[in-house]
C-alpha cells in the first residue's frame, strides 16, 4: 500500500509499505477514506517526540471503510464505513471505566501515564496511523462509530480529533449562561471552540489572531466577532473597552481566552454532544453582565436551528451524531 513514511526530522516521503494483517481477534482493517494532518503533527515531522522511528507513518484523525475484522469484533462488519478516535483503548480498564481513555493501560506498553495513539511515535504505542491507503484499528470493537448516513464524510472526519478538541477547550472555560468568551487563535481549534461557546450558552464571541483568512473564516463560520491583534496597542486595555470595562466572561470569572491560548486542547471522553447542548430556537441567551450592551455590528447569539452552511459543505447537527475524543496534548 502506500503511506506516509517518516524518513527522520523533516523528511517525510510517500513510499510503499506492506499492507497491515489482522494481529489480534480485537483488531479491524479499514480502507482509509479521509485522514488529516493535525497541528500536533508538526511535533514529529521535526523529531522533537521521543521514539519517532523511521518508517512510522503519521495520522491520528481518520475515517475508513472496514475491509477485514478480527474474530472477536462484534461491533462492526465488513463495508460499515467508520470514524476513529485518535487515540487506542480498550473500555474495560481501571481508566476506561472512569472515562479517562488516553490514560488506558492496556493499549501501550510504553508508558505508564498514557494510552496509544495512531501514528504518535512508539513512546505513545507504536501504532501505525491513517495516512495511509489501510491501517490496522486495534480492539475495533472501542472507539470505532459508524458514520450516519446523513452525515458528511468531510464533516464525519473533524469529530474524530478537531472539534471534540475545541469543544472540549470551551467545556473547561466553564461559560457561563450569556457571557463573553474569548478565543486567542482562530486556528481549526479556536474555530471549533468559537462555534461550541455558543452551544454552552455564551452571549458574545470574540476571536483574536492576526491572520485575515482565518479571521474571515471564522467570523462566517462560527458567527463571531473578531480582532485583528496587529492593529491592536493594548489588547487588555481594548478588550475592557469593548466589554464595559469587565473583560472577558462577562464580569463572571468565566473568561475563556486562558483555556484556548495554546489551541492544543483534546476533548476528555467518548460522549453524545448534541442531546444535552441544543437550545430552545424560541429562546434567547442573557444578555446579563459584559456583552449586554451591544456594539455596533457585533455579531449576536445565533439559534440552535440557524443554517451552518459554508461554502457548500454541510455542518448538520443531529441528536444521533457523535463527538468523540479523549485526554490527549499536542
Amino acid at each position: 500500500m502506500l503511506a506516509m513514511n517518516f524518513r527522520g526530522p523533516y523528511r517525510v516521503r510517500a513510499h510503499q509499505k506492506p499492507d497491515p494483517v489482522i494481529e489480534h481477534p480485537g483488531d479491524a482493517i479499514f480502507r482509509v477514506s479521509r485522514a488529516c494532518i493535525c497541528g500536533s503533527d508538526l511535533h514529529l515531522y521535526p523529531g522533537l517526540v521521543p521514539d519517532t522511528r523511521v518508517g512510522t507513518t503519521f495520522g491520528h484523525e481518520f475515517t475508513g471503510v472496514v475491509e477485514e475484522v478480527g474474530a472477536q469484533v462484534q461491533n462492526l462488519k465488513v463495508g460499515d464505513h467508520v470514524l476513529v478516535p485518535f487515540n487506542v483503548f480498550c473500555g474495560s480498564c481501571f481508566f476506561c471505566q472512569r472515562e479517562l481513555y488516553s490514560n488506558c493501560h492496556n493499549t501501550n506498553a510504553e508508558a505508564s501515564a498514557i494510552g496509544g495513539i495512531y501514528g504518535y511515535s512508539h513512546t505513545a504505542g507504536g501504532d501505525d496511523g491513517g495516512q495511509a491507503e489501510f491501517v490496522r484499528v486495534p480492539m475495533a470493537d472501542v472507539g470505532p462509530t459508524v458514520i450516519p448516513n446523513d452525515l458528511d464524510g468531510d464533516d464525519a472526519v473533524l469529530l474524530t480529533d478537531a472539534f471534540p478538541t475545541g469543544y472540549q477547550a470551551a467545556e473547561m472555560g466553564n461559560i457561563k449562561e450569556g457571557g463573553t468568551v474569548l478565543v486567542f487563535g482562530a486556528g481549526p481549534v479556536g474555530i471549533f471552540a468559537a462555534k461550541s461557546s455558543w452551544l454552552l450558552g455564551a452571549g458574545r464571541v470574540i476571536v483574536i489572531d492576526h491572520v485575515n483568512y482565518r479571521l474571515e473564516f471564522v467570523k462566517d463560520f462560527a458567527q463571531c466577532d473578531v480582532i485583528n491583534f496587529k492593529d491592536i496597542d493594548d489588547m487588555a486595555v481594548h478588550i475592557k473597552k469593548i466589554t464595559g470595562g469587565l473583560g472577558g466572561g462577562g464580569g463572571d470569572g468565566a473568561a475563556l481566552g486562558n483555556q484556548l491560548r495554546a489551541e492544543g486542547r483534546h476533548g476528555v471522553d467518548r460522549r453524545r454532544v448534541w442531546p444535552d447542548l441544543q437550545r430552545d430556537p424560541d429562546r434567547q441567551c442573557s444578555q446579563q453582565g459584559a456583552g449586554a450592551a451591544h456594539e455596533p455590528g457585533q455579531r449576536q447569539a445565533p439559534s440552535a436551528t440557524a443554517d451552518r452552511t459554508h461554502a457548500g459543505q454541510s455542518h448538520r447537527a443531529a441528536q444521533d451524531h457523535y463527538a468523540l475524543g479523549t485526554a490527549g496534548r499536542s
